[in-house]
């Protein structure tokens, strides 16, 4: 039977994660954009491709994940309804949200290895108004 490894050679095991083509994540202690490693397969389209996909599906949970660690899913939903104040809440998640697509933008626009993998997200701060 054939490994992931087999099948897909540029796939590499990071910390105990294993990164699969088009941005499919099978993580067992964590991940992390910065840390995607792809064999040199002489800047082929394919392996790319499937960088820019994974790039951008990393850059996305990490943005996600930020927004419920620090907002909880009930949180955000007492806000709406009114039963919390605001106190900067919506302000610093569109922020996340246009960090995240400006970075997936500049994802797209890549073409080659190192530019995709120079992409990190400046997430901004959060301030409490």
């Amino acid at each position: 039977m054939l490994s992931h490894a087999d099948t897909y050679p540029s796939v590499q095991r990071l910390q105990g994660a294993v990164l699969f083509p088009y941005g499919i994540l099978a993580a067992e202690t964590g991940y992390s954009y910065n840390q995607i490693r792809v064999e040199d397969e002489g800047q082929n389209i394919e392996a790319i491709d499937w960088l820019i996909a994974t790039q951008k599906a990393l850059i996305n949970r990490d943005c996600s994940d930020r927004i419920f660690d620090r907002f909880p899913a009930i949180f955000q939903t007492n806000v709406a309804n009114g039963l919390y104040p605001d106190a900067g809440m919506k302000v610093w998640i569109a922020n996340m949200i246009a960090e995240s697509n400006r970075c997936t933008d500049l994802c797209e626009e890549a073409t080659i290895m190192e530019a995709v993998l120079a992409i990190s997200p400046a997430w901004p701060g959060f301030v409490e108004v």
